[in-house]
């Protein structure tokens, strides 16, 4: 193998180390971007060359060497390495390359990284929204608070703060929580929302729905909030505008079994049994043991298909669920 061939290796190798590497500490691309340019640099300069001279005689007969004799030349070859000119031309693109890579790759993650979050204050919130979500509070509090201290103005874990007081029943807490996340940054669209289910359910629907509108301004594909708009229409029997906002959310792929229901049930009351009954077989196969739903049914469809559901409806009544 040539000197040529082990040198581009070597920067091939040092090429995939930057390539891992560029998760762990940002500043190890420069040490191996570095590393691996001298390496493909080393690599052309060393990389054999074919300039070809010199010339042998050879004699026919007797006569002296110059004699009129027919003078035949054999070219051999000999490795020079690559011209001075081949030289300054492959520098020239090792030089545009790495300042291509500089400008192109390594300035923007210098720029942008003032922006990036630690990687212990990610681990920690990750950690207390699954503490929050399984109901462990107090290891949810404890793991926002290292999140928070690892990164003053991460306003991600501000609102899941915010929300793990909620769910302690310290809503003057939790307000406080949302409101830093805002002052931070105007358009965090999670603490909004966040805010606006600490007005719902307070019962203050007005500013809900204020909460919803200004979420939908910033954001028109956050769905959440339509649903948010609708449950303070349901909530106020505004059943045409809570179905406007609800049909919006389901539209745009937000389906469960709650919504299916209300959705079901406001179309119910409007008489449009065509599309409610849709609604009410789908909320059923998001869980199957609601009653109500199971007895409707069984209420609005005759014959055999109804009285499957009207059977399911006894069996769950009399189970007790």
């Amino acid at each position: 193998m040539t000197k040529s061939n082990r040198c581009y290796i070597a920067g091939a190798v040092l090429l995939l180390m930057m390539g891992l590497a560029w998760s762990i500490d940002d500043s190890l691309v420069f040490f191996f971007l570095g590393a691996s340019a001298y390496f493909f640099f080393l690599g052309v300069w060393n990389r054999p060359g074919s300039k070809q001279f010199s010339a042998t005689g050879t004699r026919e007969g007797s006569g002296s060497f110059f004699s009129g004799k027919k003078f035949s030349q054999q070219r051999s070859t000999v490795d020079v390495g690559p011209s001075q000119a081949a030289k300054s031309k492959f520098v020239l693109i090792i030089f545009v390359f790495t300042f291509f890579i500089v400008f192109a790759v390594v300035l923007p993650i210098i720029f942008s990284s003032g922006d990036n979050l630690s990687v212990d204050a990610i681990m920690y919130y990750q950690n207390a929204e699954m503490f929050r979500n399984n109901g462990q509070y107090d290891s949810a509090a404890a793991n926002y608070q290292k999140a928070l201290a690892a990164d003053p103005e991460y306003t991600e874990a501000m609102v899941g703060y915010g929300n793990n007081f909620i769910a302690l029943n310290n809503n003057d807490a939790a307000l406080d929580w949302f409101n830093k996340a805002i002052a931070l940054k105007p358009d965090e669209t999670y603490a909004y929302y966040s805010r606006g289910i600490l007005f719902y359910n307070q019962k203050n629907y007005d500013k809900s729905l204020k909460e919803a509108y200004r979420i939908m301004e910033i954001n028109p594909t956050y769905y959440d909030a339509t649903l948010l708009a609708g449950d303070n229409f349901y909530i106020r029997n505004r059943y045409d505008s809570a179905i406007y906002w609800y049909e919006q959310g389901y539209n745009n792929g937000l389906r469960s079994q709650s919504l299916c229901h209300v959705m079901a049930y406001i179309y119910d009351t409007q008489g449009k049994t065509g599309q409610a009954i849709p609604l009410y077989k789908e909320a059923l196969s998001y869980d199957t043991t609601v009653t109500d739903i199971h007895r409707r049914l069984g209420e609005l469809i005759p014959g055999i298909e109804g009285e499957r559901y009207r059977e399911a409806a006894r069996k769950l009544n009399n189970s007790g669920i």
